[in-house]
């Protein structure tokens, strides 16, 4: 009750009190850092060991079931779950969040050190992971084909590469402390061909920029999308064709 009273006798205090709150947050709103790719730990660690021919039964009680009692009383392990299937067993751990995960992934590497002699002989070296975001994939390609599997995958692994040219991100990298970049230094010095992609709407890359772009780039093909901004999510069948058409062409 003192806040009603303090403002009801004292009413230019009660504003100003009110007003000093208002103008700090605004002053800590305009210099709250935001970071593009903030840097998240998730609580996780992975363990997976491959134990070639075993069955199911003989992975979980030679295999699991041990490295479950090793890793479980370590401190800072909220939850364990594990798997086991043929030849393989996976064994996850969840964290408590205040736990750092670099440091309970290198307990886990001793844990499960201390009982490799237990473990069978033919089993491969255990791998133990923490999960990432960095290292997760940023694109997929899934190829299909009417001939066997196997053959399939010949082809594919010796016709199709990608090709990274390091001069594509530099200015992406200097764009976060300059305003003002001369991008077609940089364009100019991409040899490799290039696929560029523009949202109709987009009022980053305008069409006389992209048409320039189809001039002067080696082996340059530009695509405009209807009705999309200017970060497609390549999701659509056809936008998918585009890119696949690209890859595959000579």
């Amino acid at each position: 009750m003192w806040i009603s009273d303090v403002s009801i006798r004292r009413p230019v205090f009660a504003t100003m009190a009110i007003m000093s709150f208002m103008v700090l947050g605004i002053v800590s709103m305009t210099r709250l850092g935001i970071d593009l790719f903030p840097e998240v730990n998730f609580p996780f660690i992975n363990i997976s060991v491959v134990y070639p021919g075993a069955s199911p039964e003989e992975v979980e009680t030679l295999v699991t079931r041990p490295i479950e009692d090793a890793v479980a009383g370590i401190n800072g392990v909220k939850r364990v779950v594990s798997s086991s299937t043929e030849s393989r067993a996976l064994v996850g751990l969840e964290l408590r969040l205040e736990i750092d995960p670099q440091a309970a992934a290198a307990e886990v590497r001793e844990k499960v050190s201390a009982i490799r002699s237990r473990l069978p002989a033919q089993i491969e070296d255990p791998t133990i992971v923490r999960f990432d975001v960095a290292a997760l994939p940023i694109m997929t390609f899934a190829v299909g084909s009417s001939q066997r599997s196997d053959v399939t995958r010949r082809q594919a692994d010796g016709s199709l590469r990608m090709h990274y040219d390091p001069a594509i991100a530099v200015p992406f990298m200097a764009a976060k402390t300059d305003k003002d970049i001369e991008l077609w230094n940089y364009y100019d010095a991409i040899r490799c061909p290039t696929l560029v992609i523009r949202g109709a709407l987009s009022d980053l890359l305008r069409r006389e920029t992209l048409e320039e772009m189809a001039g002067r780039g080696p082996r340059a093909k530009t695509v405009e999308i209807a009705d999309v901004g200017h970060a497609p999510t390549l999701m659509h069948q056809d936008q998918i064709a585009i890119v696949r058409d690209f890859l595959l062409a000579d």
